[in-house]
């Protein structure tokens, strides 16, 4: 190169660690600085959704089938006594008018 020329020249330096660093070439430097990346934030814990509780259908089965043999228990022992009654009454009417 001729004197009194300049002709631009281009370096490539890698550096993983982070910090401050110098570079001198022929009696020329210059410095750099490398920053640490960004701590990435995982979380410790990961939060569990809660499980619902199954459906108890057994339960809800039984409860039905109770309230159908209540029902029927109410049926049979109180209207049907109830017709019972009545048709002993009108048979001892039967009775008497035919005596």
């Amino acid at each position: 190169m001729a004197a009194g020329k300049s002709q631009e020249v281009s370096f490539s330096v890698a550096k993983e660690d982070a910090g401050s660093y110098s570079v001198a070439v022929d009696g020329l430097s210059a410095s750099f600085t490398v920053l640490a990346p960004a701590p990435s934030v995982v979380p410790d814990e990961v939060e569990e959704v809660p499980v619902p509780a199954p459906f108890n259908w057994p339960l809800v089965g039984g409860i039905i089938a109770g309230g159908i043999i209540v029902g029927l228990l109410i049926y049979f022992f109180v209207f049907r006594r109830r017709v019972y009654l009545e048709w002993i009454g009108k048979a001892k009417e039967i009775v008497k008018r035919n005596r």
